[in-house]
């Protein structure tokens, strides 16, 4: 009798780069005002940034550059995120990334969650997000800095981090 096998966990801590925090902060207060709805109308709590609105600030190219660089990814892209304070996203798929990793800039971490899994709270981490997941936000608007991978299943992008 075969077994499949068991997936890894979906969620990894990330400490291979130092992120510079405080100037990701200053970058979201600065575009702030032009974030838009999230592209499912369903999340009208998730509101995200445009590629033109980040694309000059030179420390989100260099962060996009390295971590890219460190994971081997030839497509990725880069996006603040904001979620509302005591919301609920409900579990869905990325419909587009395989992988990302995550950096959360607000204080409060709010719960990433996998239905028949388990819940997670992380400050950075490669998140698996073609798993349903969901995120549910405490008493503070949630803000993330996201590199998606589109050429990478977060499989590879775990034995990529174990080689770093």
């Amino acid at each position: 009798m075969s077994t499949t096998p068991a997936l890894p966990v979906p969620v990894t801590p990330f400490t291979k780069y130092d992120f510079d925090t405080a100037e990701l902060n200053r970058i979201f207060t600065a575009i702030q005002g032009k974030l838009v709805v999230f592209h499912q109308p369903k999340f009208t709590s998730w509101l995200q940034s445009t590629k033109h609105d980040i694309e000059n600030f030179p420390y989100v190219q260099k962060a996009l550059n390295d971590i890219s660089s460190m994971f081997r990814s030839r497509n990725s892209s880069v996006a603040f995120l904001w979620q509302q304070k005591r919301t609920i996203v409900q579990a869905h798929i990325d419909p587009q990334t395989l992988c990302a990793v995550n950096c959360i800039l607000s204080g409060a971490n709010g719960t990433l969650w996998y239905p028949n899994i388990g819940s997670y709270e992380y400050k950075i981490a490669l998140i698996d997000t073609k798993r349903p997941h969901g995120i549910r936000t405490s008493n503070e608007n949630r803000i993330i800095f996201k590199i998606s991978f589109f050429d990478l299943t977060y499989e590879q992008a775990v034995a990529r981090l174990l080689d770093i």
